[in-house]
């Protein structure tokens, strides 16, 4: 039995798509940023794998809202005799939920900048 878990955030770094040394998988490890029943934020490790993974790291980043679907996972594991462990989400399914930038707009702002206005004013 597996518990499911949804979850809605921003990541809270960086996006670093790494390769796994024994059997070459494609992984990402993340942090999200949610608010919890008190209104307080929590970070939540998610771990997404091969497909999913290239495209969150593809196309999200530092700050972006996410929907996550996934199950909790417990990794337990002993080093130098001390017990450690590891609690995070499984990603299965996920969303962005920020919108896609218009083509146009940015476009528009490359060309208007503020940079190259005051450069043509000067």
């Amino acid at each position: 039995m597996s518990t499911r878990i949804i979850l809605v955030g921003r990541i809270s770094h960086d996006l670093e798509l790494k390769v796994t040394a024994n059997n070459k998988k494609k992984v990402l490890n993340f942090n999200l940023a949610c608010r919890n029943s008190d209104n307080k934020t929590v970070f939540i490790p998610v771990t997404a794998w091969e497909k999913n993974a290239e495209n969150i790291s593809t196309y999200s980043g530092k700050g972006k809202r996410l929907y996550v679907e996934g199950e909790w996972r417990i990794n337990v594991w002993e080093k130098d005799g001390i017990k450690h462990k590891d609690v995070f989400v499984n990603l299965e399914n996920y969303e962005f939920c920020d919108p896609k930038p218009d083509d146009e707009q940015t476009l528009f702002e490359e060309q208007f900048s503020d940079e190259s206005l005051s450069e043509s004013i000067v």
